[in-house]
């Protein structure tokens, strides 16, 4: 019995093992069921910087890659791994069927490696991959996984994958290439036999050389084979397979001065020896070939023996032995299925493939007709009835369609040095090749040139291909100051494209488009491939505020009282980290974003705070009057420099064009400020409609006050007001117009006001007050208060800027979160709130409060600022506010203030800022300093959800996270901490879907292990009941 017992302990251990080394030995797959695109190569013994990935779509239809995702360095540690984007370095996202790609670690190091690939390459950075084997991964563009395994070891060539039509992840379909690598190539194993060299040239035609006797005969009795040439190799012979040399292009249907041919493309990294093929029609015609082909090279067949049916027929081709190479059936031949065929094509037009060596093993998607045959050469796809070709040029047919994917694609207009380097790029974004000859290029004057096949060669240009227009050429000089515009015409002159700069441009910038159609100006031309878009560092704009601390009253300031100075709302377009210097006029000074500062004695001070970004240094400055018995807070020169922050935040409040009397004694124009400092309108101008007065100009030290009214009367502008129809207008130094009102239908007694953003009549003229409304008839306004307008946060935007409001909303940002001044409320949708001195009530996130405040705009965006904590009051406690789930795209004004939701990846880093990229457009990510979130804890090509305050700078639209609880990891495409009933709803993607074979080795295997772990300690340590 103890034998018994001792035995089944060995069974128990065995059971343990046998599922141990299953589960740790066999390799790791997990794929999706019907995956279109799969890796094919694994480059990972090339040295640090030069690695990559080979992909081949192995479907039927063309696919869009852009979106997708490259996924390794899976750990223990890090069990999700980095997934890294793809950018398009040569080619296009569009992968055709049949066809490969390269996935590089750098792009620019893999095409200096390989200067002949011809393939699509993407540049997706990664550290390393590993000789001996890691995981890798391929997800599409919904995070889909399309391939998950463990490649095994291969450190001194690439790994291939010999049949990529099987999903087999072991030693039997994935092995070491012999000698070196097929990259973008077919992969063909080179043997281990000799062969002899041959004469290659790029296009090779058998035209007197053709052996037109029964291949029966000629045919020799070794086996097909070809010569080696691959990467890194050396020679040798290979064994012919189908699909290695395709039938690419033919003429079935030649003009009278023309004969038929059958055009061949070698698709595999190998010369091939074309000796004893043969060509064979439906009429069982054969035509034997002798000579050899190139890799990735042609070779024409002209006069086929027999005849190519122009209404359609079959070709087959043969290697040595009557071995089937290629089968090709077009137009209306009926070999069991017409519904595959390729296209036929009339005189004098070819059938070609989409690409050259394109094969899907579907004709009628593989091929299509075109107006531009290239024999010997690549294939260029122009559709039929698109042109029309009069005396060997090409012009648009009356008829034809325009076709919309020539676009204008980059602009050179001052590079170093002299400017004839100048040049304009073109870019054919369609699936279409597009002859653009005839079309016209011009600038904002009426200069025009007329594209020519004379300058360039040739000037059809193939899907993602581009075409550089020279200054030389064209003789268009493209202005470097004042902006200039430029057109792309049709050949009829119809407008397809234009563009326009205003700004200057730099020496040695471009002007190019980004990926979603914008124009940026980039320190990186790219003459010829894909805009790089690095674009140029932008200096911050400074700004800051003063207030006493913990007292709201804004009253005149005394010396010994201490000042609030924040620098809070200072914004960089960069979202570079900033340093911030205060000079405070008194020998007194600080380096935070917030100082206090007391000053003793009282006087005039200029306090000037300057800011870095690291590369640019700004700065603004303001005088302080401490001690002057009156209200006299900072005050900001308004100059062109800083008018956009400024517009619109003075504005024309009051007229009174006809008062009771002398109209010259009591008329005045009245203006408001808006915003938070002092304004000195010097050199800005008043002047009523035009053909009247001349415009009055302010003088120096003409102040208007923070959030105060300033009466201008007549007898000081000589702006003299019709009683019947006028116009008051104010324009800004550089005589930009700001604001303007017009009037009619004058109320004798009566002045012209701002109301809740419309103009009244009122009988109670208000000159340096607050307007108030009274029917023109009624009596006088003593006794009334500043009483604020009620509104909701859904129309708070559509008053005027300065007016008093009150409204109800829930806070979504609680003090202290985004600085000590401001807070957010959100209802539909959301606005932020002020409280210069910081002593806020108490209240949280999710109470519903009542605020009443005047409406004003920090820099682009809209806010409420406070007078004072009793400005605030809490109604009632409530749930938190839930974000708004968007996409990047759907972020505009709408939705400022509000508290939103995006999913995408990191695709860029700055300071303290990362840019979120969902597939629709790319989303600033603000990390403010005074939340507890760390930017350094997310890297480029993560994926992750973040909630967030839409706020609106000068520079655009961004999101701000309060804190690290509203940026989440997105996991195998769910949001970290989201149920699996899947509460969060933020992103959609496919299941996962497994062979059944994938769940019993996924569930079961990791079952049986427990069971057996269990087992073996049973059976080690429980006592045997009998002994014998």
């Amino acid at each position: 019995m103890y034998h018994i017992f001792m035995s089944a302990r060995a069974l128990s251990l065995s059971i343990v093992l046998f599922f141990f080394l299953y589960a740790v030995g066999a390799p790791h797959v997990l794929r999706a069921e019907s995956s279109l695109v799969v890796f094919t190569e694994i480059g990972a013994y090339e040295p640090t910087d030069h690695e990559w990935v080979e992909i081949f779509n192995r479907s039927g239809a063309t696919i869009n890659l852009e979106g997708w995702k490259f996924g390794e360095g899976f750990t223990d540690s890090d069990p999700d791994g980095t997934k890294h984007g793809l950018a398009v370095y040569q080619g296009s996202f569009l992968l055709e069927p049949g066809t490969y790609a390269i996935i590089a670690q750098k792009a620019d190091s893999f095409l200096a490696d390989y200067p002949d690939i011809v393939v699509t390459i993407f540049d997706s950075s990664w550290g390393t991959l590993k000789e001996s084997g890691e995981r890798i991964q391929l997800l599409d563009n919904a995070s889909g996984i399309q391939e998950d395994f463990t490649y095994i070891a291969s450190p001194d060539t690439s790994l291939e994958r010999l049949d990529p039509l099987l999903d087999d992840y072991t030693a039997t379909n994935w092995q070491p290439h012999p000698t070196g690598n097929t990259a973008g190539f077919r992969y063909t194993a080179p043997s281990t036999d000799d062969a002899t060299s041959t004469d290659d040239t790029d296009a090779t035609s058998q035209s007197d050389a053709l052996d037109n006797t029964n291949s029966d005969t000629n045919a020799p009795d070794t086996t097909a084979q070809h010569t080696d040439s691959s990467n890194g190799s050396g020679g040798g012979v290979v064994p012919i397979s189908f699909g290695d040399v395709l039938m690419n292009e033919f003429v079935a249907d030649p003009t009278d001065d023309d004969t038929e041919w059958v055009e061949l493309y070698n698709t595999t990294a190998h010369a091939v020896t074309l000796d004893g093929w043969t060509l064979e029609d439906g009429a069982e015609t054969e035509t034997t070939l002798s000579g050899s082909i190139t890799t990735r090279g042609f070779f024409i067949i002209e006069k086929p023996k027999g005849k190519l049916n122009n209404t359609g027929d079959i070709l087959f081709l043969y290697a040595q032995q009557h071995e089937l190479v290629d089968r090709v059936t077009y137009g209306s031949w009926d070999d069991g299925n017409t519904q595959d065929n390729a296209p036929k094509a009339g005189d004098p037009l070819s059938v070609a493939r989409k690409i050259d060596g394109l094969n899907s093993f579907n004709n009628g998607s593989d091929f299509a007709v075109t107006t531009t045959p290239t024999k010997g050469a690549g294939n260029v796809i122009t559709a039929e009835n698109t042109l029309e070709h009069t005396s060997g040029s090409s012009a648009y047919s009356a008829s034809a369609p325009h076709p919309q994917n020539i676009i204008l694609n980059e602009l050179y207009p001052n590079p170093p040095g002299t400017d004839d380097a100048e040049f304009i790029e073109l870019l054919n974004v369609g699936s279409v090749s597009v002859d653009v000859s005839g079309w016209l290029v011009g600038d904002s004057t009426a200069k025009r040139y007329t594209i020519a096949q004379e300058d360039f060669g040739t000037i059809v240009l193939t899907p993602m291909d581009f075409l550089l227009l020279p200054r030389e050429i064209t003789g268009i000089a493209l202005n470097n100051t004042g902006g200039e515009t430029v057109k792309l015409f049709y050949a009829d002159e119809t407008l397809a494209d234009s563009t326009t700069y205003t700004e200057k441009s730099e020496e040695g910038m471009s002007y190019a488009r980004d990926i979603y159609g914008k124009w940026q100006w980039t320190l990186t031309p790219t003459k010829g491939k894909t805009n790089v878009l690095a674009l140029p560092n932008q200096p911050p704009v400074p700004f800051f505020e003063v207030t006493y601390q913990g007292n709201a009253v804004n009253t005149a300031y005394e010396p010994s009282e201490i000042l609030a100075f924040d620098a809070s709302d200072t914004t960089d377009p960069d979202n570079n980290p900033l340093t911030y210097v205060w000079d405070f006029g008194d020998s007194g000074n600080a380096s935070t974003i917030a100082p206090l500062h007391i000053f003793s004695e009282a006087g005039s001070y200029r306090v000037q705070l300057t800011v870095s970004d690291g590369v640019a240094t700004t700065a603004t400055s303001s005088v302080l009057v401490i001690g002057a018995g009156e209200a006299a807070p900072t005050y900001a020169r308004v100059t062109t420099a800083t008018l956009t922050e400024n517009a619109f935040t003075i504005f024309i409040n009051e007229l009174y064009p006809n008062p009771d009397g002398d109209d010259a004694e009591g008329e005045f124009i009245e203006l408001a400020n808006a915003r938070t400092v002092t304004i000195d309108l010097a050199n800005w101008s008043l002047d009523d409609d035009e053909g009247g007065s001349h415009p009055y100009t302010f003088p120096e030290h003409t102040f208007i006050s923070p959030q105060s009214f300033l009466a201008f009367p007549a007898r000081s502008t000589h702006l003299t007001l019709n009683n019947t129809h006028d116009a008051a207008r104010l324009f800004a130094p550089d005589g930009t117009l700001v604001d303007s009102m017009y009037y009619d239908k004058v109320v004798e007694g009566a002045s012209y006001g701002k109301f809740g953003g419309e103009w009244q009549w009122t009988a109670q003229p208000t000159p340096g007050e607050i307007n108030v409304l009274l029917a023109a008839s009624t009596g006088s306004a003593k006794g009334l208060k500043k009483i604020p307008l009620a509104t909701t946060l859904a129309e708070v935007r559509s008053f005027d800027v300065g007016t008093y409001l009150t409204a109800t909303g829930t806070v979504a940002v609680a003090p202290g979160v985004f600085g000590k001044t401001t807070i957010y409320i959100t209802g539909s949708p959301g606005i932020q709130v002020y409280l210069g001195n910081g002593d806020w009530p108490d209240i949280t996130v999710g109470d519903i409060v009542g605020i009443i405040g005047t409406l004003g705009t920090i820099q682009e965006e809209y806010r409420l600022k406070l007078a004072s904590k009793d400005a605030i009051e809490k109604i009632a406690g409530g749930a938190a506010p839930q974000p708004i789930t968007l996409t990047a795209a759907d972020i505009t004004k709408e939705y400022e203030g509000s508290l939103v939701k995006i999913t995408g990846e990191i695709s860029q880093k700055r300071g303290n800022s990362f840019y979120l990229d969902d597939g629709t457009e790319e989303v600033r990510i603000y990390i403010k300093d005074s939340t507890d979130i760390s930017a350094s804890s997310y890297t480029v090509g993560d994926r992750i959800a973040v909630s967030g305050i839409v706020s609106h700078t000068n520079s655009g639209f961004r999101l701000l996270p309060r804190g690290a609880e509203d940026i989440t990891p997105v996991i195998n495409g769910m949001v970290a901490g989201a149920s699996e009933l899947g509460t969060d709803t933020s992103v959609t993607l496919p299941p996962l879907a497994f062979s059944m074979w994938d769940k019993l080795k996924k569930y079961a295997g990791a079952a049986l292990i427990v069971i057996g772990f269990f087992g073996i300690l049973f059976a080690l340590f429980a006592a045997p009941k009998d002994k014998v």
